[in-house]
């Protein structure tokens, strides 16, 4: 789920679609689309990873990634530690994100706001 619009390719609207979030505030989607994230792999060097069917929810906080969105496109993950190993189809490691204060992110910066890409459990 993401609140950027602008980075959604083949963007469509759907029927407005309620989500509950942890904090039970609800939210709705709005349509979907497909994204490209990228995936911190090692110091100032990332990968990136395209995602399919992006829910776009305008009053969500950050871009949030499932993991069953990672893995739909052929990638696995690996939790070890303190981080989240993502690897590609032919098992070479393509990304690692931290964990930090409990839950997997990367921080990106971008110029209209702070988007944290999370790989969460459903």
């Amino acid at each position: 789920m993401t609140p950027s619009r602008h980075r959604l390719t083949n963007y469509r609207t759907i029927p407005p679609r309620g989500i509950i979030a942890a904090d039970s505030k609800r939210f709705e989607a709005l349509g979907k689309g497909d994204m490209v994230t990228e995936i911190p792999n090692g110091k100032n060097k990332s990968t990136k990873v395209f995602v399919r069917d992006v829910l776009y929810a305008p009053m969500l906080g950050a871009t949030l990634i499932s993991v069953s969105r990672i893995t739909q496109g052929g990638y696995s993950l690996h939790f070890r530690g303190q981080e989240c190993q993502i690897f590609d189809a032919k098992d070479r490691r393509i990304g690692s994100v931290p964990l930090v204060h409990g839950l997997h992110r990367s921080r990106k910066k971008t110029r209209r706001m702070n988007v944290y890409h999370v790989c969460m459990a459903e």
